[in-house]
């Protein structure tokens, strides 16, 4: 077996290494964030549409945006995502129906 034949493996898991991080360097999408965090309020609550939430940006260092998710119908309680700037959750809060509607 021909010596150059060994150093293919290493030659392709440095190339894959490589393209790893640079799509983990990748700054976040709010786009993806919210299409993220729909889907699991989509997931996580029977008969919810993707549609039920609306997103706004918030000026709070810790908090960068905030999902609001709720039935347009007022059948179930809102759920508001709090999301960091990481796109992590800092926080998940329920408010009734009717709160939402004014």
């Amino acid at each position: 077996m021909r010596p150059i034949l060994w150093f293919a493996p290493v030659g392709l898991l440095t190339v894959f290494a490589g393209y790893m991080g640079y799509r983990m360097g990748q700054p976040l999408n709010e786009s993806d964030v919210i299409v993220h965090w729909a889907q699991h309020y989509v997931d996580t609550v029977q008969g919810a549409v993707a549609t039920d939430c609306a997103a706004r940006p918030d000026a709070r260092g810790h908090v960068w945006i905030v999902l609001t998710c709720a039935d347009p119908r007022g059948e179930r309680d809102a759920v508001v995502y709090q999301i960091a700037p990481n796109g992590g959750l800092v926080g998940t809060t329920r408010q009734d129906a009717l709160d939402t509607q004014t």
